[in-house]
C-alpha cells in the first residue's frame, strides 16, 4: 500500500490540542502517511513537534512550504476562522486538503472551497468525527437492518458545535433533510461557564437555540443547544416501532428493545486487550448478535479511544480516495449538510419562526453578518484574496462563536 506524504499546519498551542492529538494518530499510521512537513507560526512549538516526530522540514510559511514539498495531502489544524484561506491556497496549488469541522465558516466559503478543489481536481476531506464513533457505527448498521423497527422520530441535545450531533442522527436516519422549524434566544448570564477549555470575550450572553427537523423519509428530530452545560450534556435518540438507540456516542449507549410490555436493556460493551502493556480497545458490541460486533480496525496500531479511532477513519478516508479512486467518506456533500441544518434554524427564527424548506434558496443574513465580521476583523476577503490572509493570526474566538453561538 502506497504511502502518502503529509504536511500539517497549525499544531496547537496545548498538549491537550487537537491538533496534537490528530499527529499522534497520523504518525501511528505510517503504512498510510508520512509527515513530511509541519507549519506553524510559533517557531517554539515548531521545533518541540519537529522533534518529537522526527520531521526535519519547518515552516512558518504555508505558501512556501506548498511550494518547497509539494506533499499529496495538506491537513490544516489552524483554528476556525483560517481554514478557509489555507484550505483556498492549498487547492489552488493542487494539493489536496483535510480540514477541521465545520464545513466552514459560512455555506458560501465552504462551497468556494469545493468549487476551487473541483476546479484544481484536488481531493477534500472534513475531519466530523462523531458519526465515526464505535458506537455510533454500530447504531447505524443496527438500525439500517430494522432491529428497532421503522424509524419515527430522533432527538438531540448537544451543548456546543451542534453539527457533530446532527452528523451522527442524520447518518442514522439515513435520509436528506427537507424542512427546519427553528427557534434561537440570545440569553443574558451571570456565570458565564468555562467551555472545552476556551474563553472568550463577550458580553455574558449566550445562545439558546431549538428546531425541529423533518427529513425526506418522514422521520422528524427534535434538537436543542443550551446556552450553558447544563444537566443533560450530549445526548441523543433514535426511536422506533421496535425499540431505540441512545446515548452520547462514547459511555452512556444502549440498545432497547420492546418485548411485549417489557424494555429489554442491552447497554454497548467495550473490550480491550494488551498491546505492549496498554489496554486497547479491541471491540464493542452488545447482547444483540455477534452480526453487531464492531471490531476495532486500528487495534494493532494502538489506536483505542473512540475519537482517535475517528480521526483513523478519517485519515482513512482521504487515503483510500486517493490510492483508490474512491469517494471520500465525509466530504462536502454531507458537510453541508449538517452545517446547513444550523443556518436553516436561525433562518427561520429571523422568519418569525415558520418552517424553511432544506436546503436554503439564498444567502441567509446570518451568513452575511459572518461574511462582514470576517472582512473587518481580518481585512480581506477569504474567497477572492486568501493570499492576503496568510500573514494573519486566528485564535479560537471565531467570528461564527461571536454571530452565532457556534463552535
Amino acid at each position: 500500500m502506497s504511502v502518502l506524504n503529509i504536511a500539517v499546519v497549525g499544531l496547537g498551542s496545548k498538549y491537550t490540542s487537537r491538533a496534537r492529538d490528530y499527529l499522534a494518530t497520523i504518525n501511528k499510521l505510517n503504512h498510510m502517511y508520512k509527515i513530511v512537513s509541519l507549519c506553524d507560526q510559533n517557531q517554539g512549538v515548531l521545533n518541540e513537534i519537529g522533534t518529537k516526530y522526527e520531521v526535519k522540514f519547518l515552516y512558518q510559511d504555508v505558501e512556501k512550504m506548498l511550494d518547497d514539498i509539494k506533499p499529496d495531502v495538506l491537513f490544516i489544524l489552524v483554528p476556525t476562522d483560517g481554514q478557509l484561506p489555507l484550505a483556498m491556497i492549498a487547492s489552488q496549488k493542487g494539493c489536496n486538503i483535510i480540514t477541521e469541522i465545520p464545513y466552514s465558516l459560512t455555506l458560501a466559503y465552504g462551497d468556494a472551497i469545493a468549487k476551487s478543489c473541483e476546479k484544481n481536481n484536488v481531493k477534500w476531506e472534513i475531519a466530523e468525527n462523531a458519526w465515526l464513533w464505535p458506537h455510533e457505527i454500530s447504531k447505524q448498521k443496527i438500525i439500517q437492518d430494522g432491529v428497532i423497527g421503522e424509524i419515527n422520530n430522533a432527538r438531540l441535545w448537544y451543548t456546543s458545535g451542534s453539527y457533530h450531533g446532527l452528523s451522527a442522527i442524520r447518518e442514522s436516519i439515513n435520509s436528506i433533510p427537507k424542512r427546519v422549524l427553528g427557534y434561537a434566544k440570545k440569553i443574558p448570564v451571570e456565570s458565564v461557564l468555562e467551555m472545552d477549555s476556551m474563553e472568550f470575550d463577550d458580553d455574558n450572553n449566550r445562545w439558546w437555540e431549538t428546531a425541529l427537523i423533518e427529513f425526506k423519509n418522514g422521520v422528524f428530530a427534535s434538537y436543542e443547544m443550551s446556552f450553558q452545560p447544563g444537566a443533560r450534556p450530549n445526548h441523543w435518540e433514535i426511536e422506533g416501532t421496535k425499540g431505540y438507540v441512545y446515548g452520547n456516542g462514547i459511555n452512556t449507549d444502549k440498545l432497547v428493545l420492546y418485548e411485549g410490555s417489557k424494555q429489554i436493556e442491552m447497554p454497548f460493551v467495550d473490550s480491550y486487550k494488551k498491546i505492549s502493556g496498554a489496554d486497547v480497545l479491541f471491540k464493542s458490541d452488545t447482547r444483540l448478535s455477534s452480526k453487531y460486533t464492531w471490531f476495532n480496525p486500528f487495534f494493532e496500531f494502538g489506536i483505542s479511544y473512540p475519537d482517535d479511532i475517528a480521526k483513523g477513519y478519517i485519515l482513512t478516508s482521504m487515503h483510500s480516495s486517493l490510492i483508490s479512486g474512491e469517494p471520500v467518506k465525509y466530504g462536502a456533500s454531507k458537510a453541508r449538510m449538517d452545517l446547513g441544518l444550523c443556518f436553516n434554524l436561525r433562518h427561520s427564527q429571523s422568519l418569525g419562526n415558520v418552517w424553511t424548506n432544506y436546503p436554503l434558496a439564498e444567502t441567509s443574513d446570518l451568513e452575511k453578518k459572518i461574511n462582514d465580521l470576517y472582512v473587518t476583523k481580518y481585512g480581506a476577503d477569504p474567497i477572492n484574496d486568501p493570499f492576503a490572509l496568510l500573514d494573519s493570526s486566528y485564535d479560537r474566538s471565531s467570528v461564527i462563536w461571536a454571530a452565532a453561538g457556534w463552535m
